[in-house]
């Protein structure tokens, strides 16, 4: 008959944490894509089922004439968004207790591909997908002016059509614009800087953020639009651009920061069998907390025979602060 471990057969609090540590250090050294392009807070300890965030409605400076203000006394227009923790535990059976020791060393295979794990869930929550909650593609929830929580969807006036060409390279020249769909183009990124310039963002994060996958730089870099001498772009500045991108999945190219993103990281467009959505958007726009430590734990489990079993739980939210400061740019994909 089997008997139940003592406490002497657990690990030690101090190592529980110290495999908690790895993991977050393993998800780091993984690079968490999206990540980098976000504001983060990785250690959030408030209590709550969200949070949320206040933002003030812009307002003008009146001039007048003497020595007193006319104007009456005016308050702050003030909005609320929220955003709501997900819950999301990444376990593993390890076998025995000298395996379980292990699992404090980053190098560790397990921490490694558990690591790995959170790295890619982060990527997944600050991405979202069109008509779900939270992140960059989901929609938001919003509290109105009677304190009642409303979903607020993203606005179409922000998305970049698959066929956008107002900046077609040959409209100088007399030549109609193509109407089909096309990939990511440079037309199709000056779109969106134009977009993005009404925001107050690019004043503080200097330039906006996207986020591609590999046959979105392919396309890009091998486009007519990005390649043209008609827009002084040299054929080693697109070499560059693939290199870096290639080499540490980010480039700045044109004043934009690319990130690459795993392949299917990106959602299609609703309805869509062949178009996809790219966000651009500005880094703090886009604020990801997480609650670490929900529960740990690396213990005997009594119904596998005491086999050693480890267990990581935390928790995340993704808030999309304000929509002017973000676009989603629908392209098509080469086969």
């Amino acid at each position: 008959m089997s008997t139940p471990p003592s406490d002497l057969n657990r690990l030690a609090p101090g190592e529980v944490r110290a495999f908690a540590g790895s993991l977050d250090l393993v998800a780091q050294q993984k690079k968490n894509r999206a990540l980098v392009a976000v504001t983060a807070d990785l250690g959030f300890s408030e209590k709550g089922v969200a949070f949320t965030d206040e933002l003030l409605d812009s307002f003008e400076a009146e001039d007048f004439d003497g020595d007193i203000a006319p104007s009456p006394v005016k308050t702050a227009s003030q909005r609320r968004r929220e955003a709501r923790f997900r819950s999301f535990a990444i376990d593993r059976m390890v076998g025995t207790r000298e395996r379980a020791e292990k699992l404090v060393d980053p190098t560790n295979a397990v921490t490694m591909a558990m690591g790995a794990a959170l790295s890619r869930r982060r990527d997944q929550n600050i991405i979202g997908r069109p008509g779900g909650i939270g992140g960059l593609f989901g929609d938001a929830y919003e509290i109105d002016a009677d304190d009642d929580v409303v979903r607020v969807g993203f606005p179409a006036g922000q998305i970049i059509a698959v066929n956008e060409n107002r900046y077609f390279r040959g409209l100088a020249d007399g030549v109609a614009a193509p109407t089909a769909p096309t990939v990511l183009s440079r037309q199709k990124l000056s779109a969106a800087r134009i977009l993005l310039d009404r925001s107050f963002y690019g004043e503080m994060d200097g330039m906006p953020y996207m986020f591609v996958e590999q046959r979105d730089v392919e396309a890009f870099a091998t486009s007519e639009e990005t390649i043209n001498r008609d827009y002084n772009m040299a054929n080693d500045e697109v070499r560059r651009f693939r290199a870096e991108i290639g080499k540490d999945s980010m480039s700045v190219y044109d004043g934009i920061m690319f990130v690459k993103l795993a392949n299917g990281s990106l959602p299609l467009v609703p309805g869509q069998a062949a178009q996809w959505y790219l966000p651009c958007f500005y880094k703090s726009a886009i604020l990801y907390k997480e609650r670490p430590l929900v529960q740990t734990r690396i213990e005997p489990r009594q119904e596998y025979r005491y086999r050693w079993w480890a267990y990581y739980e935390a928790q995340h939210a993704t808030l999309r602060r304000e929509d002017v400061a973000v676009t989603w740019i629908a392209v098509t994909r080469p086969a």
